[in-house]
């Protein structure tokens, strides 16, 4: 089929995208349900952190306009989200410097019938769901013949920054505006995308809104009301909707856009230095602020103290982090470090004392770190110190010889270190690792009270050899 269309016919570039044109109107199945469309410039320091977030929250397409003068540093920094049979960005330099709505319209024509549902978004702007659901659980919440989404602005602040720091934005910025702002970004039904009237008035602030563009439009708040007349005689109806009653903090507590223009005092010129061409002009407005109007700017954006993006982000890239280690993190503190040790015996000539040391050293090797003599129910014992709530201990086995030494053996608890109880007995014929990844490890969420833990070897008489002993809990102060 030919990739021209005959701009008189009703299937023109003013009235269909491309796709959906030269099929007659008919619109092909999406390869994906939610996508976001960016122009980019100066953002190669960023834009990996933007696109891991925004496919953590569920976004599973972004289509990436480059308008940097040479696309190349964006290209490498982009690289890992292009490879694979599916990769997660269409990367598209657009060489015109600010022509923004140009970009948009690229998209409109050639990528948009690829998706269910889009929003144009920026490279400063963070899609915020509270709640912690993926968006496909958020977007389930809202009645299925809702057309788009309005998603109300509110602006993150420098958090005191004199230049940008090194790292996460989302991590270095915690302070915010008190409320939101009137301005949204709209997720949008591809379907219902008013295509030939953004052909015909391509000055629309399409990324802001679709209203004005057609008013039939269903569209919702993130609080499930309609927006209709929203966008009439802005802003002050747009200020009059937000300030009945608290909805414009309840909007907070749902869903918003995380808008980080200003990271440092520096941020007002480098808006104007990174280019004043096209869509960039309004750009102009932020260097010509006087020392006064940016600390008063400062003041506005870092007025509340707020953790919801960063404990997200931190949590997220923890639980991931975390997954790849052989031994998965204690949900409690270590208490064993530096504590005193002692065990039955010593097949060493540095003695017991020193002996039992090695087990709390933090240097598993894989090896025997204590030795007691052969005997009857040899024993390795802590003393924390004072009476702690233990929760999890891990005990790391010797894997070159005789791992099965430890296929019987008790746990045993004391707070005086005279009287002991008996809280685990091990009876299997199975056997654990060490260093490997395959440690044995005790849980309890109710948790043992004990100062002393002790590891006693049951059966025959035989060793205690371990590589390493691990102590998990906290403070007991009842």
């Amino acid at each position: 089929m030919s990739a021209f269309v005959d701009k008189n016919n009703l299937n023109s570039y003013s009235s269909l995208p491309r796709v959906v044109a030269e099929n007659h109107g008919r619109w092909p199945e999406p390869k994906y349900r939610f996508s976001l469309a960016a122009c980019a410039r100066w953002e190669a320091r960023y834009i990996s952190e933007w696109l891991s977030y925004h496919r953590s929250i569920g976004i599973e397409h972004v289509y990436l306009y480059c308008n940097d003068d040479d696309p190349a540093e964006l290209y490498q920094a982009v690289l890992p989200f292009l490879t694979g049979n599916e990769p997660f960005v269409t990367f598209v330099h657009y060489p015109f410097q600010g022509l923004q709505f140009q970009m948009y319209f690229h998209f409109a024509r050639n990528y948009i019938h690829e998706t269910e549902w889009m929003m144009f978004l920026d490279i400063d702007e963070f899609f915020f769901i509270r709640s912690g659901e993926l968006l496909g659980e958020f977007i389930e919440s809202f009645p299925s013949n809702m057309d788009a989404l309005y998603i109300n602005w509110c602006s993150f602040g420098s958090n005191g920054h004199k230049t940008r720091p090194v790292g996460s934005v989302l991590l270095n910025y915690t302070k915010r505006e008190k409320t939101v702002t009137p301005f949204t970004k709209v997720l949008i039904k591809s379907k219902t995308f008013p295509y030939k009237e953004f052909f015909e008035n391509n000055n629309h602030p399409i990324q802001h809104d679709y209203t004005g563009l057609n008013k039939n439009l269903i569209c919702r708040n993130t609080l499930g009301e309609d927006m209709a007349g929203y966008y009439d005689n802005f802003p002050w109806s747009a200020w009059g909707m937000l300030n009945d009653g608290d909805r414009k903090f309840r909007i907070l507590d749902v869903a918003f856009i995380a808008h980080f223009n200003i990271k440092s005092d520096e941020d007002f010129d480098l808006r104007v230095k990174r280019g004043l061409h096209g869509d960039y002009a309004a750009e102009k407005m932020w260097g010509d602020k006087s020392e006064e109007e940016r600390s008063d700017f400062h003041l506005l954006t870092n007025a509340v103290e707020d953790y919801g993006l960063h404990d997200y982000w931190h949590k997220y890239l923890s639980d991931k982090a975390w997954k790849t280690s052989p031994f998965p993190a204690s949900q409690w503190p270590l208490i064993s470090t530096n504590c005193k040790t002692l065990q039955s015996s010593s097949a060493h000539p540095w003695g017991a004392e020193a002996d039992s040391q090695n087990l709390i050293n933090r240097r598993p090797n894989g090896r025997s770190q204590a030795h007691t003599e052969k005997e009857e129910q040899p024993w390795w014992q802590i003393d924390l110190g004072s009476v702690n709530c233990i929760q999890e201990i891990r005990i790391f086995n010797r894997l070159d010889v005789a791992l099965e030494r430890m296929c019987h053996f008790s746990l045993f608890s004391s707070l005086d270190g005279e009287n002991w109880n008996e809280f685990y007995h091990h009876n299997s014929p199975e056997i654990f690792g060490g260093i490997d990844g395959t440690p044995f490890i005790w849980l309890s969420d109710a948790g043992v009270k004990a100062r002393f833990m002790r590891v006693v070897v049951n059966g025959e008489p035989d060793y205690l050899n371990l590589d390493q002993v691990e102590v998990y809990g906290f403070p007991d102060f009842s």
